[in-house]
């Protein structure tokens, strides 16, 4: 069970940070979206830190 746990972190998290995504301006809102969802998805790259 604690895959599922994961799960439902991960989906709480989205359900947080997309409604903050959606207020920022339209000219805005898909480059500031991808980099937030790339950033929170996929592990640091190497040489971060």
């Amino acid at each position: 069970m604690k895959e599922l746990s994961v799960v439902q972190k991960t989906y709480d998290l989205v359900k947080y940070y997309v409604p903050i995504i959606e207020r920022f301006p339209k000219s805005h809102k898909f480059i500031v979206g991808d980099i937030t969802t790339n950033n929170l998805t996929f592990p640091p790259r190497r040489g971060w830190g």
